[in-house]
């Protein structure tokens, strides 16, 4: 889409900030933005940092906030809705919920939606409603299901359908979560299909895919620029550098048995309970409208001028309609 075709579909309160990195003669790199609002004749160029200054003085705190926003506060001039694509560093601070000024958060302020890019805006529907019927939850997931149980539940899997030294340790936090979300949901008659402990298999996750369900839930480990040899080994078979996208291969989430593969020992019949990003990414989740990503890490990854290549690219990739991530590691209570 260009941007003829974002202006189109800007009311007047809204406006389009799609933030930038680009590089001087000097070869000094700068974050700014493009503003795109209705009455514009073209976008609107802001400088915001030098990307060296920029990204050394990050925080959480007002600071951040105001250094990205400020700049841009005299364009919102009667807007109600941002709309705003991240780039660099910003993909790794929830910048819509840092502290602004003394009127809490820039989000009390305005309505803001994060995108991927404001391309997006093109197909939205402002009448767009969700009626949620099914939804898919994973919780309280055995990562040391031996080789001989986890054949049986895959075969299990296959033929009644799907009905429900590094070691990675129980999370006894997801199934609690988990647990709780379904009875929400059954509250809402929305059905429900619970996979925890050894049927929480990579096997059942794959075979989402190009399946009509509004809602995944996912309460498990996550992984992000694996440092350890023998771990990294494991988790890509050792073709990391089969396509130069090793970033892809460098991070995922964790399935039933997946602790038989970081000890070496897994089935090579069966899938191997790593589920990374690039595995994610030719799957197809289009006709999904939200995966919730309750694990580490998982908003992670390098950082380029195409986003952040890590789990989100992986299911962004896969057509995911919405995420809902973290950049941090997170503790099982929480």
């Amino acid at each position: 889409a260009n941007y003829l075709q974002v202006k189109d579909k800007l009311t007047e309160k809204d406006a389009a900030v799609e933030f930038i990195l680009y590089f001087d003669k000097d070869t000094i790199g700068h974050y700014g933005a493009l503003i795109l609002r209705k009455n514009y004749k073209y976008p609107v160029f802001v400088h915001i940092s030098e990307k060296e200054k920029f990204e050394s003085s990050l925080s959480f705190d007002s600071k951040t906030s105001q250094m990205v926003w400020n700049p841009l506060i005299p364009f919102f001039n009667g807007v109600e809705n941002i709309f705003f694509s991240p780039i660099g560093a910003i993909h790794k601070f929830a910048i819509e919920y840092l502290p602004f000024e003394n009127s809490g958060f820039i989000a009390n302020k305005y309505n803001i939606y994060r995108v991927s890019s404001t391309s997006e805006i093109v197909k939205r529907d402002q009448k767009q409603s969700f009626n949620y019927k099914k939804a898919i939850i994973y919780g309280g997931i055995n990562y040391d299901t031996d080789n001989t149980t986890l054949q049986e539940v895959v075969d299990y899997q296959a033929t009644r359908g799907n009905s429900g030294n590094a070691r990675l340790a129980y999370l006894k936090g997801t199934l609690e979560e988990a647990q709780n979300i379904n009875d929400v949901f059954n509250v809402k008659k929305i059905k429900t299909v619970f996979y925890e402990g050894w049927f929480a298999t990579e096997e059942s996750f794959k075979k989402l895919s190009g399946s009509d369900n509004g809602i995944i839930h996912l309460g498990t480990h996550g992984f992000c620029k694996v440092t350890d040899s023998d771990l990294r080994l494991a988790v890509t078979g050792g073709n990391a550098q089969v396509d130069g996208d090793y970033a892809m291969y460098n991070s995922g989430l964790f399935f039933a048995g997946a602790n038989n593969t970081l000890r070496g020992d897994n089935n090579s019949e069966l899938e191997d309970g790593v589920l990374t990003s690039k595995e994610v990414s030719v799957l197809d989740f289009s006709k999904t409208d939200l995966i919730t990503l309750s694990a580490c890490v998982t908003g992670d990854g390098d950082i380029t001028g195409e986003g952040v290549f890590g789990v989100q690219r992986g299911f962004k990739l896969a057509g995911a309609n919405a995420l809902v991530m973290s950049c941090w590691a997170v503790s099982d209570a929480s």
